[in-house]
């Protein structure tokens, strides 16, 4: 199943010229929100949003509007879908591994990638919460999960080996195209290199698509 999107540790600032990052997050049922919320953000520009009334995934700015066509909003929302459906589970069985058997509960997963224009480095991140504390998050360095609580130790054992070579490959190259790509799309309303607001300072202690079962 696919979860929800990644956590940063550390804490210093660092700078980055783009980033794409998207957020799925997933609540029980009981409130008056979607179960399901799917968010795409490119250099902290929304781009695609998704949610589980509405079932579709719809841009958000023209620069996406105006370069993807029909195909690729089908894809997205195939690929969403697949990953929603796999987020029930998950946070059923979340929930099990906390002995909950009922109240509303939340389930975040933050995933994306970072580009420094001027080297050239690539960086990406996969972090996934519970109620609002980590969950798990993988280690790119080390192509393994780290899991800060007891209850993530089964979800960590059955991801670590090709789970999380697969979710590296993803977030290092897929993700670093696709970046570059809406970059392209939208060079004249994203911050660009060469304005005294294009470097992003991202603060690396903030708390923040993968298929496999948790």
């Amino acid at each position: 199943t696919r979860l929800l999107p990644p956590i940063i540790k550390g804490n210093l600032d660092i700078f980055i010229d783009y980033f794409c990052c998207y957020f799925y997050t997933g609540v029980t049922q009981g409130i008056n929100f979607p179960e399901f919320t799917a968010v795409g953000l490119v250099d902290g520009q929304q781009f695609l949003y998704y949610d589980s009334n509405i079932r579709q995934a719809i841009p958000k700015v023209d620069w996406i509007k105006n370069n993807e066509g029909p195909e690729y909003w089908t894809r997205t929302t195939q690929i969403i879908q697949a990953n929603e459906a796999n987020f029930k589970v998950s946070i059923g069985t979340v929930m099990q591994r906390f002995n909950q058997s009922g109240g509303i509960h939340t389930f975040l997963q933050m995933f994306g990638c970072e580009l420094d224009d001027e080297t050239g480095a690539t960086d990406g991140y996969s972090q996934f919460g519970y109620d609002g504390a980590d969950f798990l998050y993988l280690e790119l360095r080390s192509t393994s999960y780290v899991a800060p609580v007891k209850e993530a130790l089964i979800t960590k054992q059955k991801w670590d080996g090709a789970a999380a070579e697969w979710e590296k490959n993803y977030l290092t190259q897929e993700c670093i195209d696709w970046l570059k790509k809406y970059v392209d799309y939208g060079m004249y309303s994203l911050q660009r290199k060469g304005t005294a607001a294009h470097r992003t300072t991202r603060n690396t202690n903030a708390e923040t698509n993968i298929e496999h079962d948790t």
